[in-house]
């Protein structure tokens, strides 16, 4: 089924991408979603792509036009991008959190919930070496089995030299005219890979063993998106959230939680804590 994109630059057509984003309620991922800024305003978000799995669609949604209309924008349901983001019962994929997390609350004061981290997940699922985050590219040649390498390059050439011929005004970005959707290209296939790297990742972290780690990530994500409203916030540093004696703790926290809940004849349930059995 060929990809279906939409790009999303009035109140009318924000309406209709939120009449098919509507009633995605479920702890299942089927909203990827990514946000960019441009060269000459990075501290301004100019384009947020949304892929949903579901229809194979994606939604170019350019903020530089709309702006704060293109989150606080409602359907007649009362449903926004803003209501959608919060919404910790629609289940949201990104990559780096960090990012992402920084330039919707610097720009518009939105906050998250119900993210997963595609960036994180890869940095769980290693045997080895949790200490360095994976940039996309890497991710995407390291899980190339069912991956195109090469459409992800031409899409990331392609976008680069779109960029670099961008016209701007007043000193301001603006991106006008084809130059709109090409440049989006890069996003395009970047939550095009987010379903298939987030399959990928989730099968390796899927065994019970790796209970710690989905545990881990799934707090770390909350943690990161409150640290990412403060103005101090580094989002460009590769170090990851565990540092080793983080792991070594939180690893030895985690065997004695496993030994007590036992030996007292509790469960472990990932969403809600310990219940009993």
């Amino acid at each position: 089924m060929a990809l279906v994109i939409a790009v999303v630059d009035t109140p009318a057509t924000v309406k209709s991408m939120l009449d098919k984003l509507d009633g995605q309620g479920s702890k299942s991922a089927d909203i990827f979603f990514e946000v960019s800024s441009s060269e000459r305003a990075t501290d301004r978000i100019s384009v947020c792509t949304i892929y949903m799995k579901s229809h194979h669609a994606a939604f170019v949604l350019d903020v530089n036009t709309l702006g704060s209309g293109a989150f606080f924008t409602s359907n007649t349901a009362g449903v926004s991008l803003k209501t959608i983001f919060a919404d910790a019962d629609i289940a949201k994929v990104v990559f780096d959190v960090r990012k992402v997390a920084s330039a919707l609350y610097e720009s518009f004061q939105l906050s998250l919930a119900g993210i997963k981290d595609v960036q994180l997940m890869e940095l769980a699922s290693r045997a080895h070496g949790k200490q360095r985050l994976a940039t996309l590219s890497n991710c995407v040649k390291k899980e190339s089995i069912n991956l195109d390498v090469k459409d992800w390059a031409e899409a990331s050439r392609l976008a680069n030299v779109v960029a670099s011929q961008a016209q701007y005004k007043s000193g301001e970005a603006s991106i006008r005219g084809p130059i709109k959707l090409a440049s989006s290209l890069y996003d395009l296939s970047a939550v095009s890979f987010l379903p298939r790297l987030f399959s990928a990742y989730e099968q390796k972290l899927s065994p019970p063993g790796q209970k710690l780690w989905r545990v881990q990530l799934k707090y770390t994500i909350i943690r990161l998106i409150e640290q990412a409203k403060t103005k101090a916030y580094e989002t460009q540093n590769a170090d990851g959230p565990w540092t080793e004696d983080y792991l070594e703790e939180a690893t030895d926290s985690w065997n004695e939680d496993v030994m007590m809940c036992s030996y007292h004849g509790l469960s472990f349930d990932e969403e809600n804590g310990y219940e009993g059995i």
